[in-house]
């Protein structure tokens, strides 16, 4: 074991997160100053597998970094937060919703950028899973928050649950309220939408939703939102202490050094 616990703590300084992860998991039961040192490993490894784009293979990082903290620190609800992405990124919307509806139950992560989405990543997994009032619902109540960064995605979104149901008059005005606050005016798509919904709306007096005279619009951008679906970036990045030291090594009495 100790020889496992010097070749994690020197993978960790050299930044070898998946080397860390793979010494420590070959040590049958972590001592208490192995455990931190293990989460650590797992969720900075999780980080470059997202940074990669391998959301699956994060997925069992994330949950070993989450499983020996406590489920009320910040680590464990921001390793649970990645985890939940995760899933939705591999399409496993069920277990993402779960997840993020235990976060956000608990009003994890209160004042943190991750925690503020959290109503968004619901809203994003009902929305996948054709439940549109549900999506519409939270994507709302996303809207109610602060520092929303995603504003506009959702207002296109709400609009979209409304013209799955075949509400095309308020589809049709939320897309006029999405278009709005596109302050770039680049995007096409709520105008080509609502004009869609107004003539689909055969009763109403208003059939044809005209695009005003806008140069700077894209026609490229028809479906490009939609496509993109505004989603989050991939992990915020995060400061931790120190690996502890093996007791005799040399780092043990030296100035420790932060995995980055």
């Amino acid at each position: 074991n100790a020889v496992y616990s010097y070749m994690a703590v020197a993978a960790l300084y050299d930044h070898d997160y998946a080397g860390a992860v793979a010494a420590y998991d070959n040590i049958d039961e972590l001592e208490k100053d192995m455990v931190g040192n293990y989460m650590k490993a797992n969720y900075l490894r999780a980080e470059q597998l997202i940074a990669n784009g391998s959301w699956r293979n994060a997925a069992a990082n994330l949950k070993a970094a989450a499983y020996y903290s406590d489920k009320t620190s910040f680590f464990n609800q921001l390793s649970r937060y990645w985890l939940a992405e995760s899933y939705y990124r591999n399409d496993q919307y069920q277990q993402a919703r779960s997840l993020f509806t235990e976060l956000y139950n608990a009003a994890a992560l209160d004042g943190q950028t991750e925690g503020g989405l959290i109503p968004y990543d619901l809203a994003y997994c009902y929305f996948k899973e054709g439940n549109y009032e549900q999506a519409a619902r939270w994507f709302n109540q996303y809207l109610q928050g602060r520092n929303l960064t995603r504003k506009y995605d959702a207002l296109l979104r709400v609009a979209d649950c409304s013209f799955a149901r075949k509400d095309y008059v308020a589809a049709a005005k939320a897309y006029e309220t999405a278009a709005a606050a596109d302050a770039k005016l680049e995007d096409i798509y709520p105008y080509y939408q609502a004009g869609l919904a107004y003539g689909l709306h055969v009763s109403g007096s208003r059939h044809l939703f005209p695009l005003p005279p806008l140069p700077g619009l894209r026609a490229a951008a028809l479906y490009g939102a939609a496509a993109a679906g505004g989603r989050k970036p991939v992990v915020r990045e995060l400061l931790f202490a120190a690996p502890v030291p093996c007791p005799g090594s040399e780092a043990a009495g030296a100035e420790a050094k932060t995995p980055q």
